[in-house]
């Protein structure tokens, strides 16, 4: 039974740390599904966009990989390619306007977090909550509570002098 808590308490926790992204990462591999599926049935051409590129302006796109990339801010799927005789090329795509949406608010939610009242008191719970914990589970720890810094107090909590341990009573004096 209390294997059984514990690993639904580690899901629980790994689900909070990682389940976001997870899932987005899941909806952007569904879309991206989607997307392959209408190019492979047909589109109609009022549904593309042509984008031409001159010769010695390939930097205006970012490629995302072999069929997606980025132009003027902008995500599309690759759908044809033609190259003329002077060396433009005319690329047909598809725009993606969801795929675009899911990843502008995945990064706009990972930014709020990051500036989050919430992050900034962080560090402070977890030290209040060492702190209660008995001392002989925390000998040898040093919480790091901001990027490289540590809380000297804490710090002091922890150190346990060899000199003031007192083994045995003091002796009588006759």
């Amino acid at each position: 039974m209390k294997g059984i808590l514990a690993t639904l308490l580690l899901l629980a926790l790994g689900f909070n740390l990682v389940g976001y992204h997870v899932l987005v990462k899941v909806q952007q591999m569904q879309l991206r599904k989607e997307v392959k599926q209408r190019i492979k049935i047909g589109l109609s051409e009022e549904e593309l966009t042509t984008i031409v590129i001159a010769t010695g302006e390939e930097g205006r796109l970012d490629w995302k990989n072999d069929h997606e990339f980025i132009y003027e801010g902008e995500l599309f799927d690759l759908v044809r390619s033609e190259t003329i005789a002077d060396g433009t090329v005319i690329h047909h795509a598809l725009p993606d306007h969801q795929e675009h949406d899911l990843i502008t608010r995945y990064l706009a939610n990972l930014k709020k977090d990051k500036n989050s009242k919430n992050r900034r008191g962080t560090p402070l719970r977890y030290q209040k909550v060492l702190l209660r914990l008995p001392p002989s589970t925390l000998r040898h720890a040093a919480v790091v509570l901001e990027e490289g810094t540590t809380d000297p107090v804490f710090r002091e909590a922890l150190y346990r002098s060899v000199v003031l341990d007192v083994t045995s009573p003091p002796p009588r004096s006759v």
